[in-house]
C-alpha cells in the first residue's frame, strides 16, 4: 500500500516482489531520506541558512517526483517557502492532493525551461536530485536554475556515477553494462561524473563535490533495502534496453533480473554510488 501522507513511510516496500515505478520513487524517499536531509541542510548553510524549525528559507526543489521531500520540508518549516516542480503530470496531480502545505507550491515544469514569469526568483537554494542523468541538455538546465538563485544561493545536485551499482554478482555486470550503452539515448550519462565540470560551464563555483556511498546487500534492513533499490532501477529499464535499443532480449533480462534477487548463503554485499555536488551562485 503507497504512504498518503509524509507521516506514512513505504517502510517495508523491498518485502514486495516487484514494484511499480510509483513504488520506487517512494522506496528511494524511505531509503535515502535521512541523506537527502543532511544534504539539503548543508545546502542551506552554505546559503547562509538552516534547517533549524523557525528558519524562514526560499528553496527550489526540481524533478521533486510527488513532493514527499518538499513536502515535509515545507511542514517542518513553517516559514519557509518552497517551490516544487516535475515534468510528470500524474505525479503533479498527486502532489497538491496527497501531500498539500500551505507554504509549498508544486509546478508541471521541465528543468530544462524557464521557470514561469509567475515565480519570484531569488531562491537561497535549489536542489536537483537525480534529474539530470534523465536530462538531454543539462547544461540548459543548469542555467535555468543559476537564473532562479539569487546572488549566494547555492545548488545541490545528487546523480548516479558510472560505477553506481557496485554489486560484483555476474547479472549485475551485464545488466550495467547495457545500461550505460543506452544512457546516452536517453539522458547524460554517467550524470555524477559530470555534476562539476557541467556546473563550471554553467558559471557556479564548485564548493564540494564527493561520492555518496550506500551499503547494497549483506544482512541490514538498510543493506537488503538498498540492493531492493538496485534491482527495482534496473527493471525500470526494461522498456528502454528491450524494446528501444535492443541492446538485450527481453528473456536474457528477465532471467538477470531473477538471478539477482535470489537469496545468497552468506549474502553478497556490495555498493550504490551516486555524486553529490554544492556549487555556488557567484
Amino acid at each position: 500500500m503507497l504512504p498518503t501522507s509524509i507521516d506514512d513511510p513505504p517502510t517495508q516496500k523491498y518485502l514486495l516482489e516487484s514494484l511499480s515505478d510509483r513504488d520506487r520513487l517512494y522506496l528511494m524517499f524511505d531509503l535515502l531520506h535521512d541523506s537527502f536531509l543532511d544534504d539539503v541542510g548543508r545546502a542551506l548553510g552554505y546559503a547562509g541558512k538552516s534547517l533549524h524549525p523557525d528558519a524562514d528559507f526560499r528553496l527550489l526543489d526540481g524533478a521533486c517526483g510527488e513532493g514527499l521531500h518538499a513536502a515535509e520540508i515545507g511542514k517542518h518549516h513553517p516559514r519557509a517557502e518552497v517551490v516544487a516542480f516535475d515534468r510528470d503530470p500524474e505525479a503533479m496531480q498527486t502532489a497538491p492532493l496527497a501531500f498539500a502545505q500551505p507554504n509549498v507550491r508544486y509546478l508541471l515544469h521541465d528543468a530544462q525551461e524557464p521557470l514561469p514569469a509567475d515565480v519570484t526568483r531569488g531562491f537561497d537554494v535549489a536542489q536537483l536530485r537525480f534529474c539530470l542523468t534523465h536530462l538531454t541538455d543539462p547544461l540548459r538546465a543548469l542555467g535555468h536554475l543559476r537564473d532562479a538563485l539569487r546572488p549566494g544561493g547555492v545548488l545541490y545536485l545528487i546523480d548516479p556515477r558510472a560505477d553506481a551499482f557496485d554489486y560484483d554478482h555476474p547479472s549485475m555486470r551485464v545488466l550495467s553494462d547495457a545500461i550505460m550503452r543506452s544512457w546516452e539515448h536517453f539522458g547524460t550519462s554517467a550524470a555524477g561524473e559530470r555534476q562539476a565540470p557541467l556546473l563550471a560551464q554553467a558559471g557556479f563555483e564548485i564548493l564540494d563535490s564527493a561520492p555518496q556511498d550506500h551499503v547494497a546487500g549483506g544482512t541490514t534492513e538498510h543493506g537488503k533495502g538498498i540492493m531492493k533499490l538496485i534491482i527495482e532501477t534496473a527493471r525500470s529499464t526494461r522498456k528502454a534496453l528491450v524494446e528501444t535499443t535492443k541492446l538485450i532480449s527481453g528473456d536474457e533480462f528477465d532471467e538477470h533480473l531473477r538471478r539477482l534477487a535470489l537469496p545468497e548463503n552468506p549474502p553478497r554485499v556490495g555498493r550504490c554510488r551516486f555524486q553529490v555536488t554544492f556549487a555556488r551562485n557567484p
